[in-house]
């Protein structure tokens, strides 16, 4: 059972379908990009569009490179997951749930959240700063 509702379910489905055309080439992202500008039409992703455009249009740059690296250094499933999930469940579905609590509770919704172990945590996670100062 998915928390998402119908609406959501469609957008999701919708957007799914569309990120799908990039596997077959990911020259195709500033053609999304031009959809996604149509879309917008409250400019709520305004900034982020025109950093992604500015980073499209100039293959030299060392983004453009780490953006392409997505199709040629990643597993697809895991580029599929990891768009889903920041495109589509963090950023449009997201985005409107933070939006939506922000005006019923009248305060800022943070986009996420740092689970940080106090010094007393004595576990040994993998790339967690209490790792590398945890006593034997």
């Amino acid at each position: 059972m998915s928390d998402k509702t119908f609406m959501e379910q469609v957008k999701a489905y919708g957007l799914h379908k569309v990120l799908g055309t990039l596997d077959d080439d990911p020259d195709n992202l500033l053609r999304l990009l031009a959809w996604v500008d149509r879309l917008d039409r409250d400019d709520n992703f305004l900034s982020q569009r025109n950093l992604f455009r500015d980073i499209l249009e100039h293959p030299d740059n060392n983004w453009y490179q780490l953006i392409h690296s997505l199709w040629t250094d990643i597993d697809d499933e895991v580029r599929t997951t990891l768009l889903e999930n920041f495109v589509v469940n963090a950023g449009v579905i997201g985005y409107a749930r933070q939006q939506k609590a922000k005006e019923e509770n009248g305060c800022n919704i943070p986009w996420a959240i740092l689970m940080d172990p106090t010094s007393a945590c004595n576990l040994r996670c993998t790339g967690c700063w209490r790792r590398s100062t945890a006593t034997s």
